[in-house]
């Protein structure tokens, strides 16, 4: 995110112009959260997160290389981070469902633990972490670099070794998300902090 507001502004637009890019890139992901959990119910999760990883390491590269080459129009530069949040939109449900079945029942609470404390110090250190790729190297280049991660996670979840899917009761696309909308609905704690974060 901090790589995407420096591009918009490196290439003259307004902090209008970032946020709406920052909203076009929130909105697909929100959006597609409970899309994305359907998804990942009916198949293979690690499938999910690989095709969502390649997907983010296709439009961060393409935005990098575009953002580093020349002077992309501002409604691109949306696009392609809309794309890229509704690819996160998949991956988010698939990896919260893929712990499970990588850790053994009786140390899933500390693994848990480990994915949230992972997932929060990334969140305080990959703004300064941006910040510095951006001040060294320019936001282009800070794009690059992610879209590179995307791809290394891409090929560390293509070799992850799963057991065998267990058979599921058949219901309808449709009752599923259904049933996953009702079921996020009746969790405040859960749609409010979906909210704030949105907000």
């Amino acid at each position: 995110n901090i790589a995407l507001a420096f591009a918009v502004l490196e290439l003259g637009g307004s902090a209008t112009d970032v946020g709406i890019v920052l909203a076009c890139r929130t909105l697909p992901l929100v959006g597609s959260l409970l899309i994305g959990g359907v998804v990942a119910d009916r198949m293979s999760r690690r499938t999910v997160m690989v095709a969502a990883d390649l997907a983010r390491c296709v439009t961060q590269g393409v935005l990098a290389a575009l953002v580093i080459s020349g002077d992309p129009a501002l409604w691109l530069v949306a696009a392609l981070s809309g794309l890229s949040g509704l690819a996160t939109g998949f991956f988010n449900p698939a990896s919260s469902g893929l712990l499970p079945l990588v850790v053994a029942p009786e140390h899933l609470q500390q693994a848990n633990g480990l994915r949230a404390t992972a997932a929060s110090t990334g969140e305080i250190a990959g703004p300064a972490l941006g910040g510095v790729l951006v001040a060294a190297a320019g936001p282009g280049w800070a794009l690059g670099i992610d879209a590179a991660t995307f791809a290394v996670s891409a090929a560390f979840l293509a070799n992850l070794r799963l057991p065998e899917r267990i058979a599921r009761e058949a219901t309808s696309f449709l009752d599923d998300l259904r049933d996953g909308w009702g079921a996020f609905r009746s969790r405040t704690w859960v749609w409010s902090i979906v909210v704030t974060a949105g907000l």
